[in-house]
């Protein structure tokens, strides 16, 4: 089993609350687009699901939602976010729901159990991303199908107008994240990790989200300037800096023609029939 990674819901934002309302956001945001290339990958309905990763369960209910007959087995290794997914889930399939305590690369699940496997965000935190598709190959049964989604900070964020030093401060968020075993240009890493786990098809896509079909509103709330709180706790950034970049987010967002433009890496593969 490897280490915890690069991400903790409790330090990732300004406290636990936002960070969980910001993922809640976060899960919607590309959602047309992600769930029509699951559905390509494989995922219909009906099927025994794996979630890696699966968090406060917001990608979880929307699974739920699309593929009302599917059943889902969400692992996570951080516990205290199953208590968040039960509250979210309540009402609208829980009972097709099991939650397991388990890291993405040894879950203690059974081998050739799942239809459909997907790990959303979750590669770019991992310290051992290769390890986590051993296990997803694993679990998956001959024939069933795994799919990542995930981001490169070289084509995650189009904004127009371009936001002024944004790209030095994407470098020092690679950096701090880098430092904790992550890496946020995993992206382009993905079909040989996957390729090399023994997936064949492998495919790669992309889904998309941006603000002139959804609004400006989802987006600005997505880049709140509270994510930027680790790197003051990691020493990367004074509370002097953190406080002017927010004054200076609250100008960029009052521009009426701002545009942005989110894309994120569809990567899947099949699990070879024996």
């Amino acid at each position: 089993m490897t280490g915890p990674g690069s991400y903790d819901v409790a330090r990732a934002n300004r406290d636990r609350s936002s960070e969980v309302d910001r993922l809640r956001l976060q899960a919607a945001l590309a959602w047309k687009s992600e769930s029509r290339a699951l559905e390509s990958a494989g995922l219909s309905d009906g099927q025994e699901v794996v979630e890696l990763g699966s968090g406060p369960g917001f990608y979880t209910g929307q699974i739920l939602d699309r593929w009302p007959a599917a059943r889902i087995t969400c692992v996570d290794r951080d516990a205290s976010l199953f208590a968040d997914a039960r509250a979210h889930l309540a009402g609208r399939g829980l009972d097709r729901v099991t939650f397991v305590h388990g890291s993405a690369d040894a879950t203690g699940l059974p081998a050739d159990r799942f239809d459909f496997g997907v790990a959303r965000l979750l590669f770019q935190h991992l310290p051992d991303p290769a390890s986590a598709a051993a296990e997803a190959f694993r679990i998956v049964r001959p024939g069933g199908s795994f799919a990542v989604i995930d981001a490169d900070d070289d084509l995650l964020a189009i904004f127009d107008p371009p936001i002024p030093g944004f790209a030095e401060l994407e470098k020092t968020m690679a950096a701090v994240q880098a430092r904790a075993g992550g890496n946020r240009r995993i992206g382009r890493r993905l079909w040989k990790i996957l390729s090399n786990a023994g997936f064949s098809d492998v495919t790669v896509a992309t889904a998309v989200a941006h603000s002139d079909e959804q609004g400006i509103e989802p987006f600005r709330r997505q880049f709140d300037i509270g994510m930027l709180t680790p790197l003051v706790r990691a020493g990367a950034m004074t509370e002097e800096m953190l406080k002017g970049l927010e004054a200076a987010a609250a100008a960029y967002w009052q521009n009426p023609d701002v545009f942005v433009m989110l894309n994120y890496f569809v990567v899947s593969g099949r699990k070879p029939s024996a």
